[in-house]
């Protein structure tokens, strides 16, 4: 059924007899878990797969007639790449047994037409190695088929995609598997890894036509040694939505998940899974409704940070993560230039928290930091902060910097610096809220500009008490301790 679904064929012999032909009809019908008995053997062909010889133009004639191909057991070498455009399946009898070694190109699957309501594009069960390749591993392009009403569901099951040397030695694939405009990419069980040249394990791509690929899942799967373990590359094209990583092991990467969409990208899931980075585990811009939970995250002490949230991100939770920045206690753990981001329940090992970097409406909560560290709100507004955040800074010199910040529950807390002012003048409130379980010498040291431009001390508050006020006209200070107001005017 070519349509989609299970895929029945068989080959057929001239020496079949017509007895010896429903014979195979009702082993087909009846058996419909022998895989390999469903698609045509390429040693049934004449194809060694003893690696004596080059059997790529036998492959590519073979997968024109007969789009479903079997790898028994055994090595096949390439010089060419396989391509094929329609319909396809390829399988082999496990990834470590069947093997297909390259020295040029690798697979590429161009889907087409509009019939494509099933597993359009299925690879199972092979081991893909690049023997000097620094081509695309499995590249499949639905560029051709995305609409609104023609569903692209390749999947990829207990692949191997790798080269022959040692991971991250020697030339091997630049990118090890590109998905272009695939609706429902399903990546199952599977290595990715890549040599000294490694650029992307997995690249979504998506490109002008108006219509968002969607549903990608990543799961149960390694990949290691590239720049960018997966990566959402929009390439100037349409938006990508609904990317799902669970129970996965990314490391050796410079940053695990980068996304570099310059349009709205709806839906990241990651969950689950060891994630080490040289650089930032997650990069992530312009993405709306993510949630990063229960994953375990290492990043050298040369990185950026484990979390990048960056510009244009909105709707996300970071829960439940372990984070360690391994050698150093000066990168940030989280950094947040959206808005609207839970943090919640996390482990921060030694390192800075949290750097709310021109960004607002955050609720951080209930985190743990082992030793040293702070969260720091940098011109952030509007923040809720409870429970176990060792302390906080707000930077001086951005005005409206700290408006409406609410600390809760800490075991210190450390304010400099914070901006009253929305403008240049001195009016406005800013309005600190503390509640009872403030300990460990809370101290607020709150500066505000002064009528020649200048910031001043206004307020030095500490041990539960003011020490010290600066009357500056038209501006009001509200700090409540015990919940009771302390206001300062002129």
């Amino acid at each position: 059924n070519e349509g989609g679904g299970l895929q029945k064929s068989v080959p057929i012999k001239d020496s079949d007899t017509a007895a010896s032909v429903a014979s195979l009809a009702t082993k087909v019908s009846t058996n419909t878990t022998n895989i390999a008995s469903m698609r045509y053997s390429v040693t049934d062909f004449g194809v060694p797969n003893d690696g004596s010889r080059d059997v790529s133009d036998d492959i590519n004639a073979l997968l024109a007639k007969y789009h479903y191909l079997f790898f028994p057991a055994g090595t096949y070498k390439f010089s060419k790449p396989i391509s094929y455009t329609g319909n396809c399946s390829i399988t082999g009898a496990g990834k470590n047994v069947s093997k297909l070694i390259f020295s040029s190109g690798g697979i590429n699957i161009t889907l087409s037409g509009e019939d494509y309501y099933g597993d359009n594009a299925f690879l199972s069960d092979v081991a893909i190695i690049s023997n000097g390749s620094t081509a695309t591993g499995v590249n499949i392009d639905g560029s051709k088929v995305l609409s609104d009403r023609v569903t692209i569901r390749p999947i990829l099951q207990n692949i191997d995609i790798g080269c022959s040397s040692a991971p991250g030695t020697g030339s091997g694939f630049n990118t090890g598997l590109k998905l272009i405009n695939c609706n429902g990419s399903v990546i199952d069980s599977c290595s990715i890894y890549g040599g000294a040249n490694g650029t992307s394990g997995i690249e979504i791509i998506s490109r002008n036509n108006n219509i968002s690929p969607t549903e990608f899942m990543v799961t149960n799967s390694k990949i290691s040694h590239f720049s960018n373990s997966v990566f959402i590359n929009t390439n100037g094209g349409h938006n990508v939505e609904g990317l799902i990583v669970t129970s996965c092991v990314l490391l050796a990467a410079d940053t695990n998940i980068h996304c570099n969409s310059a349009t709205l990208t709806d839906h990241l899931f990651v969950n689950n899974s060891h994630l080490s980075a040289h650089k930032a585990n997650l990069d992530i811009s312009n993405i709306a409704q993510f949630v990063i939970n229960d994953n375990l995250c290492y990043v050298d002490s040369t990185g950026t940070c484990n979390i990048l949230v960056g510009n244009g991100c909105y709707g996300g939770n970071i829960c439940g993560n372990i984070m360690e920045i391994l050698g150093t206690s000066s990168i940030y753990h989280v950094i947040v230039k959206g808005r609207n981001v839970n943090i919640t329940s996390n482990y921060f090992g030694i390192g800075n928290c949290i750097n709310f970097y021109n960004s607002s409406n955050h609720c951080v909560e209930n985190n743990n930091n082992y030793e040293g560290g702070y969260n720091v709100s940098d011109n952030g507004q509007e923040n809720f902060i409870s429970e176990g955040v060792i302390s906080v800074s707000l930077t001086t010199g951005v005005t409206g910097q700290g408006v409406m910040n609410c600390f809760r529950n800490q075991k210190g807390i450390y304010l400099q610096g914070a901006v009253m002012c929305s403008s240049a003048k001195n009016n406005g409130d800013l309005i600190l809220s503390f509640d009872t379980k403030c300990s460990t010498k809370p101290l607020v040291n709150i500066m505000v500009p002064s009528s020649n431009g200048t910031e001043q001390v206004l307020v030095n508050y500490a041990n539960g008490k003011v020490t010290s006020a600066t009357s500056i006209k038209a501006a009001t200070i509200l700090i409540f301790n015990l919940f009771i107001p302390y206001t300062f005017t002129n």
